[in-house]
This record gives C-alpha cells, structure tokens and sequence, in this order.
C-alpha cells in the first residue's frame, strides 16, 4: 500500500513524522532509479556478484509487471515495456540456461549464465542457514550438523501437481525422498514425504557451514515473464515466436521430449512459474499482482480471491494482501495513520 518515500538523509530526531505517498509515486521512482542505474556503465554480466547490465534491466522487467497488475492495474503499455525489457536481456546472449538443475546448486558456477543475480554468501563472514533451514526430519543424520529443521517442504498436492515425467520432480532436481546416511554412505535414509533439494549444500553437508550463493533472479524467470507479459499484450494468449521461444526453453528443460506449442495462454506461464520458481520467494508477489493462483488440487488457475490453499485454514481475503502498519512505527510517527 501507500508508505512513506523518503528520498534524503534523516538528520533531526524530530524530522521523523512523514506522510505516506500514494504507492504510485514509490512505483515511478523505483523505476528513476533502476533507469538510472541502467546508464551507469555497469557490464552486462558480473562473476563476482556485484550488480551488473542484466540485473537491473531484469528487475526492471519484473518492476514493469507489477506495475501492469495489481496493485496499479497499469495495463497493456506497461506489459508491452516488461515484454520489452525482458527481450533486451533475452537478447543480449549474456545468460542461459544450465542444461542440468544440479548447476543451479553448483558453487563453481555460481554468479554465471542462468544466476543473473545472487544473494552473496560466504562460509565465515556470512553464513548461509538454507541447507539447514531445509533439512528433513529423518531419524538418522543426512548432514554433520542435523538441525532436523523442515521449516520448508512442498505440500503433497503441490508436489504431486508436477507430472510424474517432469525432470524437476525426479529424484534430487527440486526435490528428494532419500539420501545417503551422514558417515554411513552405505545406507540410505528414507524420509516419510518429499523434501526441497533444490538448495542442497554438499560442503555444509560436509563442513557444517554454508557458503552457498541464494538465486535472486534466474534466466528461466526473465524468460518466462516475458512469455507472460506478451500473452497478456495479446489478449491472454499468444502465438508470438519470440515468447513461445522463451517458454519453451524452460518447458523443454523439464520435458526434453515435448514439442514446441502453436499457443500459449498466460495461465499455462503462469503456471510454469509455480513449478519451476517454487520455494525461491517469488510466487507469492506473483500472486499479488495477478491475484491469481494455482489451484494445484484440479491443475488451474484461478482467482486469489475466495481460494483456500492446502493446508490453510480459510480462504485469501483482499485484506490478506497487504501488512499492517507496525504499531511501534505509528507511535514513532503518528502521521503514517493519516
């Protein structure tokens, strides 16, 4: 919602009550700056992780998106520049696809190709808590330091929404039902459901600390947002080569088999996003700005609105949408109630 945008340096304790500004306003300056940023001489690509060309006109894509859906409702001109932008990174050839998902977990490749931008980590100065974060409840340990956490798993009807010939649900791509016993490779630990594989960490396995970079923005997301920001210019499905492309090379990926489609529908994008992007914190701001989601149980889409996800209690609510405003900000600035 609206938030206050504040654009200079705070030097008085008493100059701390500001007004919110409509959430337009923080839209088109986010948009300032990540333009600004695109002149800035930065290269197309960085191995070392700093920002580089593709990131900012990545997030610029993803920025443009959101403002064609909810909460601005912009539109078709805002989907034309999020389709345009994305085809500038599709068109530089600076990034690609890993032939492999292993490669998405792979330090030695981290920060290139397909890793347009990463969360930097290190295993001193700035651990990682993923690898543990997602370790499962087994009864023997996978890993020298078994935090038995299973914060994250996929629910059943989730999982079981991927096909079963989809190279993402095969054992240890996204996902992983058994795994070596941690100084006994010789057995093997069965878990009781499936668990995230998609952020294993064979060091922290290993050491106990994780120096294991996080994906921020991937290639296959640009890709497919622009196959969707191009089926929504054309009416909610599209035929145009360039995203078909787009969407095909994630798609064929996961199904090497599968014949290039005459057609999309953004709904079929949509839904690629969900399994390809699951557990990487992007689905929910998908949601948001498409109120839509993936009703995993009869494999649709359909309105946020007045769906009841597995495992929740009710269903979404337009006042689940946004936080409420931090009561010990409002006492800091009584203005924000305005």
């Amino acid at each position: 919602g609206d938030i206050p945008l504040k654009l200079s340096a705070t030097k008085d304790i008493n100059d701390v009550r500001i007004r919110r500004s409509p959430k337009e306003a923080v839209y088109e300056q986010v948009v300032k700056d990540l333009k600004t940023a695109e002149n800035a001489g930065l290269p197309w690509a960085d191995q070392s992780g700093h920002v580089s060309l593709g990131a900012v006109k990545s997030l610029l894509a993803k920025v443009y998106i959101t403002m064609a859906g909810y909460p601005l409702q912009k539109g078709k001109p805002y989907y034309q520049l999020a389709y345009d932008k994305a085809m500038e990174v599709i068109g530089s050839h600076q990034f690609s696809l890993f032939e492999q998902y292993g490669d998405l977990r792979n330090p030695a490749v981290q920060n290139t190709r397909e890793h347009i931008f990463m969360l930097q980590r290190h295993p001193t100065v700035a651990v990682s808590n993923i690898h543990w974060a997602y370790l499962p409840y087994p009864a023997r340990p996978i890993s020298i330091q078994p935090a038995y956490g299973g914060a994250m798993v996929p629910a059943k009807a989730f999982y079981d929404s991927y096909a079963d010939d989809d190279a993402r649900k095969q054992e240890q791509a996204f996902f992983y039902t058994k795994y070596a016993r941690y100084g006994n490779p010789a057995e093997t630990v069965f878990f009781p459901e499936p668990y995230i594989f998609k952020f294993w960490d064979e060091e922290a396995e290993k050491t106990g600390r994780s120096g294991a970079n996080f994906p921020l923005i991937r290639y296959a997301d640009v890709l497919l947002l622009c196959a969707e920001a191009k089926s929504m210019i054309d009416g909610g499905a599209t035929s145009d080569a360039a995203a078909i492309d787009a969407y095909y090379l994630v798609h064929h990926r996961a199904f090497p088999a599968a014949a290039k489609p005459a057609a999309l529908t953004t709904d079929d994008i949509l839904k690629e996003r969900y399994w390809e992007l699951c557990f990487e914190f992007q689905t929910w701001y998908d949601m948001l700005r498409t109120r839509k989601a993936f009703d995993v149980a009869h494999g649709r889409m359909t309105s946020l609105v007045g769906y009841k996800a597995p495992n929740h209690l009710r269903s979404f609510e337009e006042t689940d949408f946004q936080f409420p405003l931090p009561l010990a900000e409002v006492q800091k600035n009584p203005d924000l109630a305005l």
